[in-house]
């Protein structure tokens, strides 16, 4: 009886978080350390710009010559778009459609791996 009163309990907790955060990406996700929590897909696209390496600089040694090279020159960024689209699907899948990682999320965050272009 304990126990199904917890299931119970962890649901209803679960399904309360899918309402509040109705097209946001949910409690506890974040990319390279920048959380997405809460955020929707167009404030999370401005988030994850922050994260771009297009300006970081690269050293390429070939022989005896170094090169520097910008990423952003070499075509390497990271697609925020597809980055923020992987977010929010971030623990809606799964049994349940993730259910429970809704309210695991509250504790333990879920990180997302970027999306490189």
């Amino acid at each position: 009886m304990a126990l199904a009163a917890v299931a119970l309990a962890w649901i209803i907790v679960a399904v309360a978080l899918r309402v509040v955060y109705a097209g946001e990406i949910l409690a506890g996700t974040r990319v390279a350390g920048v959380s997405l929590a809460g955020a929707s897909p167009d404030v999370a696209r401005r988030r994850l710009a922050s994260i771009s390496p297009a300006n970081r600089v690269v050293s390429v040694v070939h022989g005896k010559q170094r090169f520097a090279i910008r990423a952003r020159d070499v075509g390497f960024d990271v697609d925020v778009a597809a980055t923020a689209s992987r977010a929010m699907q971030a623990g809606r899948r799964g049994p349940l459609a993730g259910l429970g990682s809704d309210v695991t999320a509250l504790v333990v965050a879920r990180d997302v791996k970027a999306v490189y272009v």
